[in-house]
């Protein structure tokens, strides 16, 4: 027979496990995020350019209510607490959101992406 002492024991671990499990899940999906960097020489910038415009052909996206073109000026934050700033390219039909920056190129998941703000 149960008693109230082992029904509250039961209880406390029970809430310790689901913790425990939420923690690694949680863990688990930071890492899993697909995410690419790819170093460029400056000298070829406009054909980098012209290569991330083709293979992210959508020119806008709408991220938390705000309108973000080509061109902009952008500081993201992942789920894993990296910040890029760069120019915004676009987005391609697998949710993968292209940014330059000065000496990058970076495709991030957008389901991963914490914020997104405009610069200047």
């Amino acid at each position: 027979m149960l008693n109230l002492n082992d029904i509250l024991i039961a209880a406390v671990l029970t809430v310790v496990i689901v913790s425990i499990i939420k923690y690694i899940l949680k863990t688990f999906s930071v890492t899993v995020t697909r995410s690419a960097v790819y170093s460029y020489p400056p000298a070829e910038s406009e054909k980098v350019l012209q290569r991330c415009c083709s293979l992210f052909p959508t020119e806008m996206i709408r991220f938390n209510g705000v309108l973000f073109k080509r061109g902009m000026v952008v500081r993201v934050s992942t789920d894993a607490k990296k910040i890029i700033e760069g120019k915004f390219i676009g987005i391609n039909n697998e949710k993968m959101v292209c940014v330059l920056t000065s000496e990058y190129i970076v495709a991030h998941e957008l389901d991963s992406i914490k914020t997104m703000d405009p610069v200047g």
